[in-house]
């Protein structure tokens, strides 16, 4: 494996024990981007940077993790259960709490972006998002999985070649639209 120390980023050192010890020098000047507007005096002295880099062979050891089954997989354990169905599965994962947040920061997520009045028609349609609605969109995007489409658009289309039924019965292509233009699962002023 080769590593690098930063002398020139176009030197190439290599340290094997069968090859010797060889080492590759590549010179380049990088120009920084030029402004139109700038004068011809000032491309002239723009920056040229260069720096050393050397890169070296050495032994690649991965940390191991040691991975046990005392906090492997879902809790409760699902191959104790009766009777699982897929919802039961998917309920685990996305449970009430996890949905209710998930409503509440895409209701406000719409809310933040559109403090001002929109003259978009598709965002004046906007209505609050709700819990039975946010599962129907989990649902949909994971429906989009298998089937193969080349835009998202194109689940809604009419084309005889391309049409499927199933999305626009669950929801309309602007509704769609909307809830995953405003999707959030954490309040912004977190973000980093």
């Amino acid at each position: 494996m080769a590593t690098c120390t930063t002398n020139d980023p176009h030197e190439i050192q290599m340290d094997s024990e069968s090859e010797g010890d060889s080492t590759m020098e590549i010179d380049s000047v990088y120009s920084s981007d030029v402004d139109s507007s700038e004068s011809d005096d000032e491309i002239g002295s723009s920056k040229q940077q260069s720096t050393n880099r050397i890169w070296t062979k050495t032994a690649f050891k991965p940390h191991l993790f040691s991975l046990d089954e005392t906090n492997a997989g879902l809790s409760p354990n699902i191959g104790a259960m009766k009777d699982v169905t897929p919802l039961d599965v998917f309920q685990l994962l996305f449970n009430a709490t996890m949905l209710d947040l998930i409503v509440e920061e895409t209701n406000k997520g719409f809310s933040n972006k559109n403090s001002t009045s929109s003259t978009c028609s598709h965002q004046v349609k906007w209505t609050e998002t709700n819990r039975s609605e946010i599962y129907t969109f989990l649902v949909t995007i994971m429906l989009m999985s298998p089937t193969k489409k080349n835009k998202i658009s194109d689940c809604w289309s009419t084309d005889p070649m391309i049409i499927t039924p199933m999305f626009g019965q669950l929801f309309s292509r602007d509704r769609f639209l909307l809830l995953l233009k405003y999707l959030h699962f954490n309040e912004e002023s977190l973000i980093l």
